[in-house]
């Protein structure tokens, strides 16, 4: 039994656009936070070293 041919409507058409326009979006916020955690990781990292380095040397300066 043969089908009757299925049409494309603008409803279609739109919701294809909002949902192609919502991955790029989804993708971009995905790089974006990934970006901040990288450089969210990288500053605490420094802040962190330099915070047991200056524990280190006040210990050191004490003890001495």
């Amino acid at each position: 039994m043969l089908r009757p041919p299925q049409y494309i409507c603008i409803k279609d058409i739109i919701l294809l656009v909002v949902g192609c326009w919502l991955l790029v979006v989804g993708c971009w916020l995905l790089v974006v936070g990934c970006c901040l955690l990288l450089v969210g990781c990288w500053v605490g990292a420094k802040h962190i070293a330099f915070g047991m380095a200056l524990l280190t040397a006040q210990t050191i300066y004490r003890f001495k």
